[in-house]
């Protein structure tokens, strides 16, 4: 199965480590809106989709071995806070940023209800909208 990553699990970021068992696909991107959440320097991705809607975001795809699945999706659930709201597996179509004509499906983490105002249903104002390639 293949995830990815837009943000603290790409090379060079914090959570890279956790990676380490999985293999390293390339760079790609998707369309959506990217986020970067100004309290604790870290992204929210959301409605990422491969149809062109938002902004490009590029990111990294990894491969996880299935003998190693359950128990990525049960560490990256945790650290994504997933029972929290905080953050919800999705899948999407990526497209290699090297090879546009490759296309991989992957799951990712989008932003979830806890970052989204019930009332007006857009992000919350700690989060700042930005485009591209996230960095902390």
């Amino acid at each position: 199965m293949n995830l990815f990553t837009y943000g603290t699990l790409m090379r060079g970021e914090c959570r890279n480590e956790i990676m380490d068992y999985a293999e390293f696909q390339g760079t790609a991107y998707v369309y959506g809106q990217l986020y970067n959440y100004q309290r604790g320097g870290f992204p929210v991705l959301f409605n990422a989709n491969n149809k062109g809607v938002g902004d490009k975001v590029f990111g990294e795809v990894y491969r996880i071995p299935d003998e190693l699945l359950e128990e990525y999706i049960t560490l990256l659930d945790r650290i994504e806070g997933t029972a929290s709201g905080l953050y919800q597996k999705r899948g999407v179509t990526v497209t290699m940023e090297h090879d546009p004509d490759k296309t991989m499906h992957c799951f990712y983490y989008e932003g979830a209800g806890a970052w989204v105002n019930e009332v007006t249903g857009k992000p919350y104002n700690s989060l700042v909208r930005i485009a591209g390639r996230w960095n902390s």
